[in-house]
């Protein structure tokens, strides 16, 4: 019933073809897909599905839609997007949508381990380059390898030869491309594959590593690869050199830079895993696409009507309508239904029912319970993110019951990423732990670890039966990240260098291996957090 009545609601007949073409193609299922993407992107952006007009849209076959993009003029809306392209297969019906606007990103820079051999720059860290220069008395000249097929037998490079950037596995190598057109680089710290001829053996390295096969993936067990010439100056970066040419090269246009996936109404980036088009791969499969002229859309004349957005529109309507469409005014009626939705939304297993019970668990899993004051004082931002989303969400559900389906689902979506998030952020932090455990910052650590731990307890205790309790208590949370950062709230540098990089296992282990952390630091410390939990106890 809801397809149908946003389906005899469209004001625009360019929506209405596309709706009865996908239905006669490929069926009402890829109609309700186009709906409910429809749906979101409007949702987001404040403004009726149902006043779209034929200005607003336009048909383009799929090379021309690709190939549209902001010209010098640049858009002015405050999300700087100009165009929402929704995309269709001829064969698939709909595919998803992006947004071309303001911002642009090089795809081939973000496309990590290509088959095509390019890579992002991938570079040391100040302390690790630091420390190449201290441990190792390297000197001389470095630069990323971003192009692997120039890359050449001979070539001095440096790098981690492992998973992980740990120094065990660094090492000066020598490239090295067998008869098959395999590369490798010799080195003395990682066995790996051997090449398949016995020239490398001439170069008097005893380990040898494979990186990359044209046509293939570049191998990811391998992190900062970089070109090295040694020299009598102090070790430096500087421009690349043989790799790329980037001077006499001209730069190739890819339409992925500027047709980019959307995280609400914000311009992402490909291989983010953004719902509104999670794989780029895809956009090859495109015969058409429906463009909205978003930028126009938002600047209208101002006596347009069909602009009103929908925020403007439902204080305009009747405040008394009966059963399952009223308004959530009657805090009884309000709860009943929390109840109810509650009840739909913890059936699905991805989703827990005591944590919606008390909605507090859910920020707790955000924040990562023990480990909550690194979470706050970074501001990691995905699972906060997330979170803040779902109160969007079930704020939209109360208010409009008819859509009750789509936005339990957007619910359950985020609570599952969220979830995801909080079991591998929490595993890697339970690792950390019992790395800085012996260390001379374990005392200060742990103090921080009993914060966490207090404010995970202080949330729970608060018994958030509301959304507006959970959004209460996100904006106290966001408050508490404020009072840590005063300057005179701030730990010791040696601990912030360490709460910068807790998410990088290499540059912890490094800070804790060369600490300089002493009492009288410790005892500063101590100070600083006494009034951080004061701050705490006093809003939680």
């Amino acid at each position: 019933m809801k397809y149908l009545k946003l389906y005899e609601a469209f004001k625009s007949k360019g929506i209405s073809n596309t709706l009865k073409f996908l239905k006669d193609k490929v069926g009402q299922n890829e109609v309700n897909k186009f709906i409910e993407g429809l749906k979101r992107f409007m949702d987001y952006s404040g403004f009726p599905i149902d006043k779209i007009s034929d200005d607003d849209l336009k048909y383009m076959r799929g090379k021309n839609a690709l190939s549209l993009r902001t010209g010098e003029d640049k858009v002015t809306n405050p999300k700087g997007i100009e165009f929402i392209k929704f995309w269709f297969s001829l064969e698939k019906g709909y595919l998803g949508y992006t947004g071309t606007g303001n911002k642009e990103v090089e795809f081939k820079k973000e496309n990590t381990n290509s088959s095509t051999g390019l890579k992002s720059e991938e570079k040391f860290t100040d302390i690790e380059l630091e420390r190449i220069k201290n441990e190792y008395g390297l000197k001389g000249e470095i630069w990323p390898v971003t192009n692997y097929n120039k890359l050449k037998t001979g070539d001095s490079v440096i790098g981690f030869y492992d998973n992980d950037r740990l120094f065990r596995r660094f090492d000066v190598g020598i490239v090295y491309v067998d008869t098959d057109g395999r590369y490798y680089v010799l080195q003395d710290v990682s066995d790996g594959s051997t090449p398949n001829d016995g020239g490398y053996t001439r170069f008097g390295k005893s380990r040898t590593w494979f990186i990359y096969e044209p046509d293939n993936e570049i191998g990811g067990d391998h992190k900062c690869l970089h070109y090295y010439k040694p020299t009598s100056e102090e070790l430096h970066y500087v421009e690349n050199k043989e790799d790329g040419n980037k001077e006499t090269e001209e730069p190739e246009e890819d339409p992925l830079d500027w047709n980019l996936p959307l995280d609400g109404l914000q311009l992402s980036r490909w291989n983010w895993g953004e719902d509104s088009f999670p794989n780029h791969e895809k956009l090859k499969e495109s015969d058409f696409s429906l463009v909205l002229y978003y930028d126009k859309m938002t600047n209208p004349d101002v006596d347009d009507p069909h602009f009103e957005p929908v925020g403007a529109i439902k204080k305009g309507r009747e405040q008394d309508k009966k059963g399952a469409l009223a308004l959530m005014t009657d805090d009884k009626v309000r709860k009943e239904n929390l109840e109810r939705y509650i009840s739909k939304l913890s059936s699905n297993i991805e989703i827990s029912k005591e944590d919606l019970n008390n909605l507090g668990k859910i920020l707790i899993k955000a924040i990562l319970g023990e480990f909550s004051f690194f979470s706050i004082y970074q501001n990691r931002k995905s699972n906060l993110d997330r979170l803040s989303n779902i109160c969007s969400q079930l704020y939209a559900m109360m208010s409009d019951p008819s859509s009750e389906s789509y936005y339990i689902d957007s619910v359950k979506n985020y609570y599952k990423q969220l979830n995801e998030t909080y079991y591998k952020d929490l595993s890697y932090s339970l690792e950390i732990k019992s790395l800085i455990k012996g260390s001379e910052a374990e005392k200060i650590f742990n103090r921080i670890f009993e914060l966490g731990t207090l404010i995970s307890d202080l949330i729970r205790k608060q018994n958030a039966q509301s959304i507006d309790d959970l959004l209460i208590l996100y904006q106290k949370i966001s408050s508490i990240r404020n009072f840590m950062h005063i300057d005179q709230n701030r730990p010791s540098y040696y601990i912030r260098n360490i709460f910068s990089d807790f998410y990088s296992k290499s540059s912890v282990e490094y800070y804790l291996r060369n600490d300089s952390y002493g009492e009288s630091n410790y005892q500063d410390d101590i100070k600083r957090l006494e009034r951080v939990e004061k701050y705490i106890k006093s809003i939680l």
